[in-house]
């Protein structure tokens, strides 16, 4: 986790200040679950304290089962794939708006690459036994977005 939060921090500036997509922001409350499957969401975003401790979620974790995958909530290009700790990193473009998806086991795109909404990113990794776990963000160039005020969950 701590990874993963100091990697989305130091993400190279190339990826932010591109035009905006009003189609994006127009899609607000309406985007697709970012997973195929049955999911069930484990965290929401901002602040919880957690055993006493104030901890702080940039985007949401949502649980699937079997092989499930992650998948775009809207088109765009991949702007990064990264492979870090416990898997890989895939972060999409939409104008001005950012998606991430974190926690994959293996990746279906590359750096550059357009995608259509719902398009499969990669597989979403093993969290134990059966479950597999995807961290998701919307992210507004730096700024992080409730995602369960853009996605239907």
């Amino acid at each position: 986790m701590r990874t993963l939060l100091l990697f989305l921090a130091a993400l190279p500036f190339m990826l932010y200040g591109q035009s905006s997509a009003p189609s994006f922001a127009a899609a607000k409350g309406t985007l697709p679950v970012p997973i195929t499957g049955q999911y069930r969401l484990l965290s929401g975003f901002g602040t919880h304290v957690v055993a006493g401790l104030e901890m702080g979620s940039s985007g949401v974790y949502v649980r699937g089962k079997g092989s499930c995958h992650a998948r775009a909530v809207y088109e765009g290009s991949v702007a990064a794939v990264y492979q870090f700790d416990s898997g890989y990193c895939v972060v999409l473009r939409h104008g001005s708006y950012l998606t991430v998806y974190a926690g994959l086991e293996d990746t279906d795109v590359k750096q550059g690459q357009r995608v259509k909404a719902l398009a499969t990113l990669g597989r979403v990794g093993r969290s134990g036994g059966d479950e597999r776990v995807l961290h998701f963000q919307v992210r507004h160039e730096r700024e992080p977005l409730n995602p369960a005020l853009w996605v239907k969950f």
